[in-house]
């Protein structure tokens, strides 16, 4: 037990990347399998198109993480050796900004006197203090670590709707076609209606996942049990919009394109 809520505090410290990471990432592919289902293209570039895509934007996202991560790294130690300056020069000040620290977190003015004796007597624990209470300052953690559960996080969520996919794709089905004589060929062609279908399991699938994903961004910060209700409508709400507008700008260039070769009305199938 003691291991597991260890586990858990360690993991909320990386949850902005973990929730970054796999809502960009399940709701990009989300996006890439709408648009491909909308453009009506043959799987294989469906499945071409987006672990391509998974890997490319996990890798990007990942670097722009560690970049991000690193800058706030680099401004903590700036307001460290700022704080470090001060207490090693004006031990007024310290216990100053100790005493307005205690006082707004609701401390009597009693208390935070105590507290403020106590704690100024160590000289990083005053520091650690100062440092998360000054604005933007948040706890610390490791750029590489935390590009890393973006990269993973990414690369599981996103996997998802390409993984019902592959599960869920119809078999080719074979067309006989005869010429004269005994001669005949067979064309392996898709089943549309199989693949759509599969584009309909999938996305079902795939907001089922969003919903859950935005439970778990609740959870994992505590949330109420009303916000974590809410946080997975938002995220079913995101992707779905995301998706949508995919499909559909896909489907009118799809029938554009059919359109300007055949000279038919392009919105009608």
């Amino acid at each position: 037990m003691d291991y597991y809520s260890s586990f858990l505090n360690g993991f909320r410290t990386y949850i902005r990347s973990v929730v970054y990471g796999g809502t960009d990432g399940i709701i990009t592919i989300f996006a890439v399998v709408a648009g491909v289902s909308g453009a009506a293209l043959p799987s294989g570039v469906l499945l071409i198109l987006g672990v391509a895509t998974l890997f490319a934007d996990a890798l990007s996202m990942s670097v722009s993480d560690y970049l991000s991560s690193t800058a706030d790294a680099e401004k903590e130690l700036v307001e460290r050796n700022a704080f470090g300056r001060d207490y090693d020069s004006d031990t007024h000040l310290i216990h100053t900004d100790l005493m307005r620290i205690f006082r707004n977190k609701g401390f009597s003015k009693a208390e935070a006197e105590t507290l403020t004796q106590i704690i100024a007597g160590n000289r990083e624990l005053s520091i650690d203090l100062m440092v998360l209470d000054a604005e933007n300052c948040s706890p610390p953690h490791r750029p590489l670590v935390s590009a890393l559960y973006t990269f993973m996080s990414f690369v599981f969520f996103g996997f998802i709707p390409l993984a019902l996919y592959i599960l869920l794709l119809p078999s080719p089905a074979p067309t006989i076609t005869t010429t004269s004589g005994s001669d005949f060929s067979v064309k392996v062609t898709e089943n549309r209606v199989g693949l759509e279908w599969t584009f309909y399991y999938g996305t079902g699938f795939t907001l089922m996942t969003l919903f859950a994903l935005g439970i778990l961004k609740g959870r994992l910060t505590k949330s109420t049990v009303k916000s974590n209700w809410w946080n997975g409508f938002q995220m079913v709400s995101v992707g779905g919009a995301a998706a949508f507008v995919a499909y559909l700008i896909a489907y009118v260039l799809a029938a554009l394109e059919g359109w300007a070769k055949s000279g038919a009305d392009p919105l009608v199938v």
